[in-house]
């Protein structure tokens, strides 16, 4: 994939959402090329949707540190019933849309401690 990192000059968004189509499967080069072009959000979501490996997005996402970033894990971690560390990754995106579903989440698996914490953040954004 040196090749991606060499070339100039191109679309870069538009040749990665080809790349990562279902009829070529180059999820790798999607991947660089959104990394290459700054996409981050694009990226993750080439991670976890195209490659579905959650811990390399956990790594990317402590890497960039972006809260838009976070906020896709968080998503994509409470679709897998993971619900401490979606919490988790949306108190660190400060994300407080995904409140109802974390709510139902946390009564059904009795998790309030964790709870506790991602009301407490949405608190300052929300009004509800």
């Amino acid at each position: 994939m040196d090749y991606i990192n060499r070339l100039d000059n191109y679309d870069g968004p538009e040749l990665a959402r080809i790349a990562q189509e279902d009829e070529y499967k180059l999820y790798d080069e999607a991947l660089c090329i959104y990394k290459k072009f700054g996409e981050s959000v694009e990226a993750i979501k080439v991670i976890l949707h195209k490659l579905q490996n959650i811990k390399s997005a956990q790594e990317f996402a402590e890497k960039t540190g972006k809260k838009e970033v976070w906020s896709e894990l968080g998503k994509a971690q409470i679709d897998l019933n993971m619900l401490r560390e979606a919490i988790d990754s949306f108190i660190k995106a400060e994300d407080p849309q995904m409140y109802l579903r974390v709510i139902t989440t946390a009564n059904n698996d009795d998790c309030y401690e964790d709870l506790v914490q991602y009301l407490l953040m949405a608190r300052k954004s929300l009004k509800e």
